[in-house]
């Protein structure tokens, strides 16, 4: 792989995870965040070939030179290959939201609770003293 290429190569697998992750989104009739709609594509797109790599196993692949292959075989295996990507990622968005749903995960910024009621309490007292002290 040449180095000018990587980023054709990194932009188009972005772009087809995110429209696997969107599909997968909307079947299942929820919204996901840009980070989980990205992981769940990423997961479909890596799942989906290696399952279709196994059922390839399962038909035999005619000697050179003689095509048995009745017609439309291609555009139908193609179909299929499409379909079982999306539900990976269905299957992999409903694993994830059952170990963590949407939202209960706090955003990076988000300080523990505790800690954030801790230190809005502190606030506080630090403006009723200003308040008092002059």
């Amino acid at each position: 792989m040449d180095v000018l290429t990587l980023p054709f190569y990194l932009g188009f697998g972005a772009i087809a995870a995110l429209v696997v992750g969107l599909a997968a989104q909307r079947l299942l009739g929820i919204r996901l965040g840009p980070v989980r709609l990205l992981l769940t594509g990423l997961f479909a797109l890596s799942v989906g070939p290696l399952i279709m790599l196994g059922m390839m196993g399962q038909f035999d692949i005619p000697q050179e030179g003689t095509d048995t292959r009745p017609e439309g075989a291609v555009f139908w295996f193609l179909l299929l290959a499409v379909v079982v990507t999306i539900l990976a990622s269905m299957a992999f968005i409903v694993v994830v939201e059952a170990f963590a749903p949407l939202g209960s995960i706090p955003p990076a910024g988000a300080g523990p609770g505790p800690v954030s009621a801790w230190s809005s309490a502190l606030r506080r007292v630090w403006a009723m003293a200003r308040q008092l002290g002059g």
